[in-house]
């Protein structure tokens, strides 16, 4: 099932690694993600769907969440993966909250992703969309990576008439 959608999988299980292994590890792919992320992309693998919180309210943690699971998407290699999580991010986004406010990723999900992922991305495009089309003077800019604020002035300076 792994290998189903992960290129990274496909490629660590292929034959020819074997004879590169030292023998007791022969069709042994040591990789390091956090458990519940994993566990999240398991879950997706099997049901198409990303886990979400009990509450389904726009927050912070689960937008750092999401940003989290795109970084492993990156790693292991999976568009489809990454593809439904701009849909998650996008429809958190556009989603407000029971008293009709937005909430947009903060800090730490822009470190997060600036940190995991690479200057193409389309993650990185959106949140920089996001900000260059929706900031307002009291958000919290400090903190930002230097990378993702220059994407973002260059975005509002594209904007500008």
């Amino acid at each position: 099932l792994l290998c189903s959608s992960s290129k990274f999988f496909q490629a660590a299980t292929k034959d020819e690694w074997d004879a590169l292994r030292p023998g007791d590890q022969k069709q042994t792919v040591t990789v390091e993600f956090e458990p519940d992320l994993f566990k999240s992309y398991v879950h997706w693998l099997y049901s198409g769907t990303i886990p979400r919180p009990d509450n389904d309210e726009p927050s912070f943690d689960y937008y750092e969440y999401l940003a989290r699971l795109y970084v492993m998407g990156e790693e292991i290699m999976d568009i489809s993966f990454k593809n439904v999580l701009l849909e998650n991010f996008a429809a958190m986004t556009l989603r407000g909250s029971n008293n009709g406010t937005h909430r947009y990723p903060g800090r730490t999900t822009i470190c997060i992703i600036y940190q995991g992922t690479i200057k193409e991305s389309p993650l990185r495009r959106m949140v920089v969309g996001m900000y260059s089309a929706l900031a307002r003077e009291n958000w919290h800019f400090q903190g930002l990576p230097e990378e993702a604020m220059v994407d973002i002035l260059r975005a509002m300076a594209q904007r500008r008439p």
